[in-house]
């Protein structure tokens, strides 16, 4: 069985524009340059290992890449190509895997403002992303993103990883999201940022405005994820028969504004899906205000407030010693001012009746 949020009916297709941005940009090919070869050798400890699992590892690659890195022909075994990411690695095996990049990069945007929220230097740093703004360029004629402002600012970013258009990106954001993100400055420390957010060692938090109010103060969600392509954009699906990817977040009432049937919710991120926060909240029957994918209904919640993107901010980030707040935008503090000189009304658990059709498991 499989849900579709808010998405899988026909009738809410096609996507408003401002939502099918990132897909409708074309991608534009470029000459290849010169790759840059590594070799990574499977430890006595490690043997036997998945060839797909071993890329996963000690590239920090999530696996879905690396079957694609595998299929582009880019991994080497006795100096030939090898595809099958099956394959178990005995001990002291030794693979080549070339870096393929292109020539394409960023091109640095000196008029784009870049807010540092934090730095390790030379390793990495912690910028706040606006709302309304791609994290990356997918075409290199593109320059209002958020990399390309970083690139002006730390020119030495470019080629990190051999991404191309994404170098240095170490985790994303959704256009209509604002928060703390993170850029690595060299391919290592690209690698060690990803180890650290797979085993949790990086605390990702993130507030949320969702709609309705619900009962309890604290919980966990786990739900299997998918993603679709609809026909202007991905979105994601629940599915109950383990065909995806099982995720999971904790989250905490923060503050509950009872007259406008609203909360503010922190979420602790666990695993990282796209679309994962709004998606699960929707799901549960409360979406995020202001979502156009997930939560349609939200829109015009809370009468003459411009909800024209999911109230969804990446708040705090706590890697190594640091923890790295990120102050919320202006949509945020304005939505603060309306919420919170309403007139409260004692506290009745309430759910919308917009939202009582939710899918049937929801808690």
């Amino acid at each position: 069985a499989e849900y579709g949020v808010f998405v899988a009916s026909k009738r809410f297709l096609p996507f408003p524009s401002s939502f099918a941005r990132s897909t409708k940009r074309k991608l534009t090919t470029s000459p290849e340059k010169t790759p840059k070869v590594e070799l990574f050798t499977v430890s006595p400890t490690e043997a036997p290992i998945r060839l797909d699992a071993f890329l996963c590892k000690t590239l920090s690659l999530p696996k879905r890449l690396s079957h694609k890195f595998l299929q582009s022909g880019n991994v080497l075994l006795n100096n030939r190509p090898i595809k099958k990411k099956g394959l178990f690695l005995r001990a002291n095996t030794t693979i080549t895997v070339q870096m393929q990049g292109s020539q394409d990069s960023p091109i640095p945007n000196p008029k784009l403002p870049l807010s540092i929220l934090g730095q390790s230097p030379g390793h990495w740093i912690c910028v706040s992303k606006p709302a309304s703004m791609s994290v990356h360029p997918i075409s290199p004629t593109e320059t209002e993103t958020l990399l390309n402002a970083v690139v002006h600012r730390y020119p030495d970013i470019i080629g990190v990883m051999e991404r191309g258009l994404k170098c240095g990106v170490v985790h994303r954001l959704d256009f209509g999201t604002s928060g703390a993100m993170l850029f690595a400055l060299s391919d290592l420390d690209w690698r060690n940022l990803r180890d650290l957010i797979k085993n949790r060692v990086v605390k990702r938090i993130y507030h949320a405005f969702v709609c309705g109010i619900f009962e309890g103060d604290e919980g966990r969600e786990e739900l299997c994820l998918k993603m679709r392509k609809g026909k202007d954009l991905a979105y994601v699906t629940v599915v109950e028969n383990g065909f995806g990817t099982n995720t999971y977040l904790n989250w905490k009432v923060l503050e509950r504004f009872n007259k406008h049937k609203m909360m503010l919710v922190e979420i602790n991120l666990g695993t990282g899906f796209t679309h994962q926060i709004r998606i699960t909240f929707s799901h549960k029957g409360y979406p995020i205000l202001g979502d156009r994918i997930y939560g349609k209904e939200t829109k015009g919640w809370i009468p003459g407030f411009n909800d024209s993107r999911q109230m969804l901010h990446s708040r705090r980030l706590e890697i190594e010693d640091q923890v790295i707040e990120c102050p919320y935008p202006k949509d945020f503090e304005n939505l603060f001012s309306i919420l919170r000189t309403g007139e409260s009304v004692p506290f009745d658990v309430f759910y919308a009746k917009r939202f009582q059709n939710a899918p049937s498991g929801s808690k």
